[in-house]
């Protein structure tokens, strides 16, 4: 039988066959095959506490952990191809705007070819507010809304994991006051937390 199957994450990958009827076939394993990303198709922001997860609908896990207003946080900005695999070689200059017209931007800058940039935003007007990055030369761009500030964590929320990391990071944690409403954490659980929870797979 020949079945056609498309890879979207790059990286190193088998594929595994596995006969669901009749459990005393063996299951058999391709050998490695290297997926290379595709083209370079967007941009990718992440704001602090967002990972980059390639092949999911948007690029993105974590919730964004927002300072208060005034204080500068971090961006992070990649080319990507259209499933969100890092595309290298692309150092095409960005330029930078804001819904809100206090904001604090960086200067133009490039993108770095081989990694993401990190870049500093300060947002200073209340309610949601939005950044745009623009790549004029390729002309592509991103949104992304930045939220109201993050509330503080308190030792006796709720909290679970987001992402897969260290315990005494607290990128790893989301937390909740009620176990209903999360937002990203901002201190690591100890041991008068109301409830910690290891979600799989982390």
């Amino acid at each position: 039988m020949t079945f056609s199957v498309m890879l979207i994450t790059a990286g190193s990958k088998t594929i595994k066959a596995i006969d669901v009827t009749n459990s005393a076939k063996t299951a058999n394993t391709s050998a490695k095959v290297v997926v290379n990303p595709r083209s370079y198709f967007q941009l990718l922001a992440l704001l602090p506490s967002q990972s980059n997860v390639p092949g999911t609908v948007d690029g993105v896990s974590g919730n964004p952990a927002i300072p208060a207003r005034g204080v500068a946080f971090t961006i992070q900005v990649r080319a990507v191809d259209q499933y969100f695999n890092p595309v290298n070689g692309i150092t095409n200059e960005l330029t930078f705007s804001s819904s809100d017209g206090s904001a604090s931007l960086p200067a133009n800058t490039s993108l770095l070819a081989s990694s993401f940039r990190v870049l500093s935003f300060t947002i200073t007007n209340s309610g949601i507010q939005t950044v745009t990055i623009n790549d004029p030369i390729a002309g592509k761009s991103v949104t992304v809304n930045i939220p109201n500030p993050t509330p503080v964590s308190l030792a006796t929320n709720y909290f679970r994991t987001v992402v897969s990391g260290l315990w005494t990071d607290a990128a790893t944690w989301e937390s909740s006051v009620d176990n209903i409403v999360w937002h990203a954490a901002t201190l690591f659980p100890v041991a008068t937390a109301n409830k910690i929870t290891i979600l799989s797979p982390h």
